[in-house]
Parts: C-alpha cells; sequence; structure tokens
C-alpha cells in the first residue's frame, strides 16, 4: 500500500514538474516573441518627401523613431506633425514593414500678412499663422483688419476664426488664380471686404453672402469682360445684383 501511494506521489511530482517546465517554457515564449516583435518592428528608417522646397527642420519626427509599428497609430502622427509645424499643410503616414516610415508632407502657401498691433502676421491658404515678422519680407498683399491683433498674445501655428479674414483669405487664392495681383486688402467691417490690384482695380466681397457664389460672379463678368475687350474698375458683388464700375 506504501508502495503504491509512494509510486503515485512520484507520478504526480514529475506531472507537476513538467506543467512547471511548460508554464516556464510559454512564458520565455511569450517574452521572447514580444521581444523580438519589439525590435523587428521599431521604426529604423523614416523617408520623408515634401511636396515643394522645405527650408526648416521638420518637428515631431523624434516621437515617430520611439514608435513600433505594429501599434503606430497613422493618423495620430499625421496630426502631431501637422500641430507642431506651422508650415505643414497635411501629412500623411505609410507603414512599410518591418521598420520603414514613408512620410509625405504638403507645405502650405503663404498667401498674404495681416498687419498687427507691432508687426506681422504670415497667414496660409488655411489660414493659420506660420510665422510673426516685423518687417515685411516677401512681395505678398497686406490685409488691414477694423480691430488690431496683438502681436504678442497670438502664436506661431494658430488659425484664425474670424470669419471675414477667412473669407479674405479665400477671395484673394480665387482672385489670384484669375491672373489678378493683389497689392492689399482692407477689411473695414464684416460687409466691406476689399481686394485692390497693383493697377487699382477693385474686388469687392462680403463676408455675410455666400462666397462661392461671390466668386462664381467675378469670374462670370471677367469673362464677359475679356470677351468684349473692356476693362473693368470695380467689381462690387456684395449684394445681389452684382455692381461694375468701367
Amino acid at each position: 500500500m506504501i508502495s503504491r501511494l509512494q509510486r503515485l506521489s512520484s507520478k504526480l511530482s514529475f506531472k507537476s514538474k513538467i506543467g512547471y517546465l511548460i508554464i516556464i517554457l510559454a512564458a520565455a515564449g511569450v517574452a521572447g516573441g514580444a521581444w523580438f516583435g519589439y525590435h523587428r518592428f521599431s521604426v529604423a528608417k523614416i523617408n520623408v518627401q515634401f511636396d515643394r522646397p522645405y527650408k526648416f527642420k521638420l518637428i515631431g519626427l523624434d516621437y515617430i523613431n520611439k514608435q513600433n509599428l505594429l501599434w503606430l497609430d497613422t493618423k495620430a502622427m499625421s496630426r502631431i506633425i501637422v500641430t507642431q509645424n506651422s508650415w505643414v499643410l497635411q501629412a500623411k503616414v505609410e507603414k512599410v514593414y518591418p521598420n520603414t516610415i514613408y512620410l509625405y508632407v504638403s507645405i502650405t502657401q503663404p498667401l498674404a500678412y495681416l498687419q498687427s498691433d507691432d508687426g506681422y502676421f504670415l497667414l496660409s491658404e488655411n489660414g493659420r499663422i506660420v510665422d510673426k515678422l516685423k518687417n515685411i519680407a516677401a512681395k505678398l498683399p497686406v490685409i488691414s483688419y477694423y480691430q488690431r491683433f496683438s502681436y504678442a498674445d497670438i502664436s506661431v501655428g494658430n488659425y484664425l476664426s474670424s470669419k471675414d479674414l477667412r473669407d479674405s483669405l479665400y477671395f484673394l487664392d480665387k482672385i489670384n488664380s484669375l491672373g489678378f495681383t493683389i497689392n492689399s486688402i482692407d477689411i473695414a467691417s464684416f460687409h466691406m471686404l476689399g481686394l485692390y490690384t497693383i493697377d487699382n482695380k477693385q474686388f469687392l466681397f462680403s463676408a455675410e453672402k455666400d462666397k462661392e457664389i461671390q466668386i462664381y460672379q467675378v469670374e462670370e463678368i471677367c469673362k464677359e469682360f475679356k470677351i468684349k475687350g473692356k476693362e473693368f474698375q470695380i467689381i462690387d458683388v456684395r449684394f445681389d445684383k452684382p455692381v461694375v464700375t468701367q
């Protein structure tokens, strides 16, 4: 009887040892796999492609370098690049396994200067402040606004929230595409957005009226005058019926 109990105890002890060994090997396998996966898929190379020349250092790449491709959120990484770089309009992150990132960056095109109380804000096409300057450095239109913004209180990278300012940038971009060179913009009120060319032509818009309708009306008027071979002095599309002065 005692011998049988001893043999049974020996078998149970052997099975327990085997069980413990299996658990240890499984844990070691999981740990080894995790270690291999972490190092195998850690970002080792970042290829950056810009859509136009970019002279500044791209901020945020160090953060991407610390990531693992298996868990990297490409949309979150794109937002980080855009947020930390005022000149970046869009960023697209693509994973290439096992350890490479492709980063496609669109650089914004500055459209105008906004005059502040102690300098100028350089504005992008989407209303973002890409730089702050004490003096004008490039030949771009200067926006005069009916309220002066504080140079000290507004930071680079911020977006303008004023609809009349954002609409003015939209109108500026569209008028530029029609072949006119805008020299200055005067925002006297929400209903009076004036764009002025170097040859004294005037385009008058309103932030209260649909901006796409206003641009359509300007395009049609310019097309008509070009066909007729005539010149205009002022195009005012603030009201239901456009007013043209020759």
